[in-house]
């Protein structure tokens, strides 16, 4: 049964065990799988099984619990098999966190723990002659077109603690609508993210506190039912850092909020209004709006993004020249700015006589020594 409706209230929930989540949703429908099977007894000593580019080498006698081995010794392919998948889901070998195995007779079925097509891109191979597997990868993943939540997962008033190292809040992968009002993620880990990726609509609604936050969207992967896709934050205090990275569809808001460091890739929209920030860090060809907010430093670290701001404030110095150009260090979305500008000699007259989206030229009426102070409006 697919859920469409969820509603928690006024509860905690503290995750301890790092990099898992207080609150985990996935809209996969199916998880990628493969089978290895063995055809006969026995195998040879050094044999492998290859998954997702990690060995499990064949031994004699017993298998050694985090060795990533197995026992080639057993009688039947039955018996090999059944040790193979023993290996396979031993948390103390190197595969239980991506996969689990399941044994039927000499045949077993290897199953992703990754939701949906990710896990289509793990690898499978084997050395010896009397293993046959599926195929070079897993496949049949998929949560394309999930109405997984369709009608809201809602967390109003609930206090998410996410106390392990590299912990969730929250962690939603292809689902539709996701929404948190109130509460706090506060006594939560100094590494700790709410992590959301390929979500139709994600909002946090005066949310005390919260960490990192990472938004992401892609229409080359899976998308739920509503391949629409809004992020929204609003009247929240976000004591870390958001970092978005949204292709091919989709927008961020932020609102009436404090945030840290903003690191904004991708091609889509971002969108800060009444807020304060720190650093911007632009790349890729995303496009950013600033209005009625302040920020730190903008850096762009690739990519051609373009910046616009409802108000900046700045300076030219003139060393006995007529002529200078202000370069904003990044580009604008178009010319279509004001510029108002003084001299800091009053008998010398300013104005624009060029305006380009990476900077404008202001003139004066004579040689100038100082300053020309200019404001830029949207």
């Amino acid at each position: 049964m697919t859920p469409k409706k969820v509603t928690i209230r006024g509860l905690e929930i503290e995750c301890t065990q790092g990099t898992k989540s207080c609150v985990k949703v996935l809209g996969a429908n199916t998880f990628a799988e493969g089978t290895v099977t063995v055809t006969s007894a026995p195998l040879s000593v050094g044999d492998t099984i290859t998954i997702g580019g990690v060995l499990l080498t064949g031994v004699l006698g017993s298998r050694t619990s985090g060795g990533d081995d197995f026992s080639v010794s057993g009688g039947t392919a039955s018996t090999i098999a059944a040790d193979i998948s023993a290996a396979l889901n031993d948390s103390a070998n190197s595969f239980s966190a991506n996969i689990n195995a399941n044994p039927v007779g000499s045949a077993i079925t290897v199953k992703s723990n990754v939701a949906g097509s990710g896990g289509n891109s793990i690898t499978l191979a084997k050395s010896a002659a009397n293993i046959n597997v599926s195929g070079a990868t897993f496949t049949g993943g998929s949560s394309a077109n999930t109405t997984a939540l369709d009608e809201y997962l809602t967390l109003d008033n609930c206090i998410l603690k996410a106390s392990g190292v590299g912990s969730f809040q929250i962690s939603a992968d292809t689902i539709n609508y996701v929404r948190v009002f109130g509460g706090t993620f506060e006594g939560s880990s100094s590494t700790s993210i709410c992590s959301i990726t390929n979500c139709s609509s994600f909002s946090l609604e005066g949310v005390a506190w919260t960490n990192d936050m990472e938004f992401s969207y892609n229409t080359s992967n899976d998308r739920p039912s509503d391949t629409s896709c809004l992020y929204r934050i609003n009247n929240t205090i976000v004591s870390g850092d958001i970092t978005s990275n949204l292709v091919g569809q989709g927008d961020v808001e932020v609102k009436g909020s404090v945030a840290g460091v903003l690191t904004i890739g991708g091609d889509q929209s971002f969108f800060i209004n009444h807020s304060e920030v720190g650093s911007l860090n632009l790349s890729d060809t995303s496009s950013v709006f600033f209005d009625n907010s302040s920020r730190g430093a903008l850096t762009v670290v690739g990519g051609t993004p373009t910046f616009e701001e409802d108000v900046t404030e700045g300076s030219i110095t003139f060393t006995a020249t007529t002529s200078e150009t202000h370069s904003f260090g990044y580009t604008q979305t178009d010319n279509t700015y004001k510029v108002i500008c003084s001299s800091s000699d009053p008998s010398i007259i300013c104005g624009v006589s060029a305006k380009t989206t990476t900077g404008f030229t202001v003139e004066t009426s004579g040689n100038l020594t100082g300053t020309v102070d200019f404001i830029v409006r949207r």
